[in-house]
């Protein structure tokens, strides 16, 4: 069984890795078998955030699914 993605208005505690090309923070989340790739608005890599689910897509792309979200709190600064 797969692992549940988070939903709209759920929070997730998640490590920052890389930047995407709009400078929103990028985490994964999920599983290897069905990832979900975490924008998280003011996230900056090397951290760990909890962040708000702000949106999740409906469709997978060749990465897996997208989700936006927004930070709460930065639990660990870069």
């Amino acid at each position: 069984m797969a692992a549940k993605h988070p939903r709209p208005g759920e929070s997730v505690e998640v490590a920052v890795t890389e930047l995407d090309d709009f400078g929103a923070g990028i985490a994964r989340a999920g599983s290897a078998a069905d990832p979900l790739r975490v924008h998280i608005s003011g996230a900056l890599p090397g951290e760990r955030v909890r962040a708000r689910i702000a949106h999740v897509s409906v469709h997978a792309g060749a990465k897996g699914r997208d989700a936006w979200a927004d930070t709460l709190d930065v639990l660990l600064p870069s």
